[in-house]
């Protein structure tokens, strides 16, 4: 009975029309922040660390990237029941491409038990997989994805400011991705 100040403006799920921009909207930053630490690193922009690395240099990018990629997995879990494979397709689509960044950075990397600090049973330190393996099964994510879009929805996509909800173009993204996910990974 005292559980009665419920937030309406912080609900505990999104329709996966709200979704979706955010969830393309942390895959664009995923990137950028991967690329930024690289561009730094690499002498092409200025750098806060001066060159000077320490364990925590990349501590920004890496914490940006999870949670960018904690939004992803949120609508993963909400296309679980099969009802919209399209949004589930796209969410594939972003998830292969952001950790493919983040993969091509960091090499090994918490993976398989990762996004999993908000479960029932949170796991606050998730171990770290292999590369290749999560090369493996970012591959297959993309594969799934191109088997998601071909499925028939009852809805429309909303709010696809990447793709317009055309599942054509993300059939195109999902073989692009997966065509630059074979080349890094070789």
């Amino acid at each position: 009975e005292l559980d009665i100040n419920k937030d309406p403006n912080r609900p505990s799920t999104g329709s996966l029309a709200l979704l979706l921009p955010v969830a393309e909207n942390a895959a664009r930053d995923s990137y950028a922040a991967v690329n930024s630490s690289a561009m730094g690193f690499a002498g092409l922009w200025s750098v806060s660390d001066a060159y000077n690395l320490s364990n925590t240099s990349f501590q920004g990018t890496w914490n940006a990237g999870f949670q960018s990629l904690q939004i992803i997995e949120e609508m993963l879990r909400a296309t679980a029941d099969g009802k919209n494979p399209r949004y589930r397709g796209i969410a594939l689509v972003l998830k292969a491409y952001s950790v493919g960044n983040y993969v091509d950075m960091f090499g090994d990397m918490p993976y398989s038990d990762a996004w999993k600090g908000n479960a029932a049973e949170p796991n606050k330190a998730p171990k770290f997989d292999k590369d290749s393996d999560i090369y493996e099964d970012l591959l297959k994510l993309c594969d799934q994805a191109v088997a998601e879009l071909a499925k028939p929805q009852a809805v429309a996509v909303a709010n696809d400011y990447m793709g317009a909800g055309n599942a054509a173009t993300w059939t195109r993204i999902a073989k692009t991705v997966k065509l630059r996910l074979l080349l890094t990974s070789r």
